[in-house]
């Protein structure tokens, strides 16, 4: 991960109104005018803002079932070179669901004191996915001096990644295998049963004998349901897919089709289930 430091300068107005670019040269406000703040690569700024170009985070909500995981990752830090008090805020890109936040709790915006730096976290909603999420999002940094009328603005882009949820192999038991679209639970051979490090399934390959095709297959795994291809034949497993929104009461009636056969107490190579 790479953070940038981009640092503000401040251009003066004097009373004829012609504008002077200040480098190193102030160390105080104090113009009875506006007084802008001009961003440039500087180390001897006036505000100083150090963040990341791009930011990632995994899975944090402990019920994965609910299909929305609302994230939050450390993204950037705003430091008051003045000498004055300056009021800091950075706002987010409604457009793509990132918000920023300061990382203590502080309520925006937040008064830093000469030399007081502030943390800002990046905050974003989740698809709870097995696929990385990366979206290009926007944050606007404003600055407005207590004192004297100081002001600044500027945008800056961020990529956030919203990290896919890890299960595979030793992931969770699946519950059932449900196959939409098929009347006869004879139609399915079910074989390479693949078990996780406690003997529980969580993976099946299946073959589908009869005359017309499996339109999609359920797998509820824990308290997530997971909408996997159909066909002829596949692999059925937990974590794989796309996750549903479903109710727990769901598992009654996993398909989207009045029609469907359900395979449950998956335990062996041997077919050794029970069809519900």
């Amino acid at each position: 991960m790479k953070r940038r430091s981009v640092l503000a300068s401040m251009g003066a107005f004097t009373a004829s109104g012609s504008t002077i670019i200040g480098s190193g040269a102030f160390s105080s406000v104090e113009a009875n005018r506006s007084v802008t703040v001009k961003i440039v690569e500087d180390e001897s700024a006036y505000v100083g803002l150090e963040y990341d170009e791009e930011v990632s985070a995994g899975p944090q909500d402990t019920d994965p079932s609910s299909g929305l995981d609302r994230r939050d990752e450390e993204v950037a830090t705003i430091t008051n070179k003045f000498t004055v008090p300056v009021e800091v805020e950075i706002d987010g890109d409604d457009e793509v669901g990132v918000e920023y936040e300061p990382t203590d709790g502080s309520e925006q915006p937040v008064e830093l004191g000469p030399g007081d730096h502030q943390d800002f976290d990046a905050v974003f909603e989740c698809e709870v996915s097995v696929e990385d999420d990366t979206r290009s999002a926007e944050f606007t940094v404003t600055a407005i001096g207590t004192g004297d009328e100081v002001s600044g603005e500027l945008d800056r882009p961020v990529k956030v990644t919203c990290e896919g949820v890890d299960v595979g192999v030793s992931g969770s038991e699946i519950s059932f295998v449900a196959f939409c679209g098929i009347d006869n639970t004879e139609d399915i051979d079910i074989t390479n049963i693949e078990s996780n490090d406690d003997s529980e399934p969580v993976s099946i390959d299946w073959e589908y004998t009869g005359h017309n095709e499996v339109k999609s297959v359920i797998v509820k795994s824990g308290t997530s349901f997971w909408r996997q291809d159909g066909g002829n034949s596949g692999t059925a497993s937990s974590g794989s897919g796309e996750l549903l929104d479903l109710h727990p009461s769901a598992s009654s009636a996993p398909c989207d089709t009045t029609n469907f056969v359900k395979f449950e107490d998956i335990e062996s190579e041997d077919n050794d289930e029970k069809a519900d």
